[in-house]
C-alpha cells in the first residue's frame, strides 16, 4: 500500500475532523472522529489513484520522512479572510448522512452515501466544550449510570 502523509485536524466550519493528503491535490475526506476521518482518507486515497490511473495522470510516489510539516497549517487553509463563511453550517446535514458524487470522464457517475457509525454520537457544540474526546464523555456517562439504576419506579411504570 502506498503511505502518503494524511493531516488530521478538526474545522469548526465544517464541524468535523477533516483529514488531508497534500501529495494528492485535491485528496481530502472527513469524519466526526479522528478514526473515522483517516478510514474516509484512505478510501479517498484509493479513489484518486484509481481515478488518475484511469485518466493517465501522473501519481506522485509517496514523499514519507523526506515531507516535513510545520504545526500550523499551510496558507491554503486559511480561511480567517473568507467572507461569507458559517462556522458549522454543515454539521446537521453531516448528521443526516451525505452522498459525494463523482462525475467521471467517461460519462459514468460514482455515488456514495456516507451515515455515521453505527454507536456514533455527534455531540453539540456547547456540549463537546465541556467533553472534549470520548474519554470525558464516557467517564462523565458512567457516573450517571449508578443513579439510573437507583431511579424509584414511576407509578405508571410499576403498574406494567
Amino acid at each position: 500500500m502506498n503511505r502518503y502523509e494524511i493531516i488530521i485536524f478538526w474545522s469548526d466550519e465544517d464541524d468535523a475532523y477533516v483529514a488531508d493528503v497534500p501529495e494528492l491535490p485535491g485528496c481530502m475526506a472527513h469524519g466526526d472522529t479522528h478514526e473515522s476521518a483517516l478510514a474516509n482518507s484512505k478510501e479517498a486515497i484509493q479513489l484518486w489513484l484509481e481515478t488518475a490511473k484511469e485518466f493517465g495522470d501522473p501519481i506522485p510516489a509517496p514523499k514519507g520522512s523526506d515531507l516535513y510539516m510545520h504545526e500550523k497549517f499551510k496558507n491554503e487553509y486559511d480561511f480567517s479572510k473568507m467572507k461569507g463563511g458559517v462556522r458549522g453550517k454543515y454539521y446537521k446535514a453531516y448528521r443526516e448522512g451525505h452522498t459525494v458524487k463523482i462525475h467521471k470522464m467517461d460519462g459514468t457517475t460514482v455515488i456514495q452515501h456516507f451515515t455515521l457509525e453505527d454507536g456514533a454520537v455527534m455531540l453539540e457544540p456547547d456540549v463537546r466544550e465541556n467533553f472534549p474526546n470520548s474519554e470525558a464523555v464516557n467517564k462523565a456517562l458512567r457516573c450517571l449510570i449508578p443513579l439510573l439504576s437507583k431511579k424509584p419506579k414511576s407509578k405508571v411504570e410499576a403498574k406494567l
